[in-house]
């Protein structure tokens, strides 16, 4: 019994790590300077915040990727609203909050927060693909998405990173390893509406990360949300032209998300499959996933 529960937190802790980010800053009083205690940070619209202690500092943990609007308040201060702030995966945002004493009433002000130009806590050389960009390119597998970035070249799984074998790429989804255990690539696939953020570091990455020479590749999946919405999409190579080749491709993939318990448990759920010709006997090369 004992053994059981050891290797459960094992298995958990194991799956925490590496997706997710976290917020952190000072409150003080934009005309004193002095720190301010018990100021209220909050992530609109989610569960996560945080309280500032006697020196004004404050750290959000294990936040989701993605973008959110932050509201501080503190009694006898103005509150402010920062929208937009980045979170991502394995890395701190920085933001630091100066309010003013309210004299009278007025409306909440909001900022357009800016991402800092150097991060100083990020040790190696990382290029991060959100949810936004990977609708945005013309792709359909997030492999191609990883041919696109700097160092990076190949195709499928045998990617190579900076000039290293492909085996030497560690693959993680939600903080589980990935890797084939016998060549040491990518073990499986998987669809790309079911990808939240996505992360290649190279270089000198951080020592939370092994099995690895060339880079890790750190990805986020989607948690869905609280509403109903799905996705289908169809590609095809057929058209009109298989008379010339008949080699052709057929790929199909969807998504479904919504609320199982409106405002505390909701589902995501994709799946794709891709038919390509082939010279084999039996006609065709097939892979599905879900």
């Amino acid at each position: 019994m004992k053994k059981a529960i050891i290797i459960w937190i094992l298995l958990h802790l194991t799956a925490l790590a590496g997706v997710t980010g976290k917020l952190a800053g000072k409150v003080t009083d934009a005309v004193t300077g002095e720190p301010l205690l018990g100021a209220n940070i909050v992530l609109q619209g989610t569960s996560f915040g945080a309280a500032s202690d006697i020196n004004g500092n404050y750290t959000v943990l294990n936040i989701p990727p993605g973008n959110y609007t932050v509201k501080v308040t503190y009694l006898g201060y103005e509150p402010v609203i920062l929208s937009d702030v980045r979170i991502i995966v394995d890395q701190t945002t920085l933001l630091n909050f100066s309010l003013s004493s309210q004299s009278i009433q007025v409306g909440e002000i909001v900022v357009t927060a800016k991402a800092p130009l150097i991060q100083k806590d990020l040790t190696s050389s990382k290029s991060v693909i959100s949810r936004e960009d990977i609708e945005a390119l013309p792709v359909a597998t997030f492999t191609e998405l990883l041919s696109l970035q700097a160092g990076v070249i190949g195709s499928g799984s045998n990617l190579h990173i900076r000039g290293g074998r492909s085996n030497e790429v560690a693959y993680l989804i939600d903080g589980m390893y990935v890797k084939d255990p016998l060549l040491g690539g990518l073990a499986t696939q998987i669809n790309n509406d079911a990808i939240q953020e996505m992360s290649l570091l190279s270089g000198t990455y951080n020592a939370e990360y092994g099995n690895a020479l060339s880079g890790v590749v750190n990805i986020v999946t989607r948690d869905g949300s609280d509403k109903f919405s799905g996705k289908l999409e169809a590609r095809t190579s057929e058209f009109g032209v298989k008379k010339y080749s008949d080699l052709h491709q057929n790929r199909i993939n969807g998504s479904l998300e919504g609320p199982v318990i409106p405002g505390h448990l909701r589902f995501f759920i994709s799946g794709e499959t891709d038919n390509r010709g082939s010279y084999l006997p039996f006609g065709y090369n097939r892979n599905q996933t879900v």
